[in-house]
């Protein structure tokens, strides 16, 4: 994600794993202060091409994903909401087209506080990398292993 260090995410292992790079702009909820979990369904195409931003909580992780695949969006970001450590547990109850990642809560409050300074802020997956943090300058990005790299 521009704008930041690089730190970790934990690939979710029951989302898609991605095959070829994902870039895009990376946007919070549906970037009007709504939805910021996406337990609720977005209008169709209203996330085309966007990498997505979300708070943990309320409702499957999974539905998030499903939500914002369904929308058009290439990617999750699943942003912690407390000082959990990063998980990935099985959620076969949902079937989701997007890769997703986990990010710790500081990223997660980082990453919020750069979008509401720059809207056009862009993040990157790519699956042939395997550097394990989100970077804010390289072209490099996640591989899909226990832990990835966004930019």
């Amino acid at each position: 994600v521009e704008g930041q260090s690089q730190f970790p995410s934990k690939f979710q292992q029951w989302s898609i794993v991605p095959t070829t790079t994902h870039s895009g702009k990376i946007q919070y909820g549906d970037g009007k202060g709504n939805n910021l979990d996406a337990c609720r369904t977005f209008e169709p195409n209203e996330l085309t091409g966007l990498i997505l931003l979300v708070d943990r909580g309320t409702c499957p992780l999974a539905q998030k994903v499903k939500n914002i695949g369904d929308a058009g969006g290439i990617a999750a970001l699943l942003g912690l909401v407390d000082d959990s450590r990063l998980f990935s547990r099985q959620e076969s109850t949902w079937s989701v087209s997007i890769p997703a990642y986990m990010i710790q809560q500081d990223h997660s409050e980082a990453t919020k506080a750069i979008l509401a300074s720059n809207s056009e802020a862009r993040c990157t997956i790519d699956p042939a990398e395997s550097i394990h943090f989100i970077s804010p300058t390289s072209s490099r990005g996640p591989g899909h292993e226990e832990a990835a790299s966004i930019k």
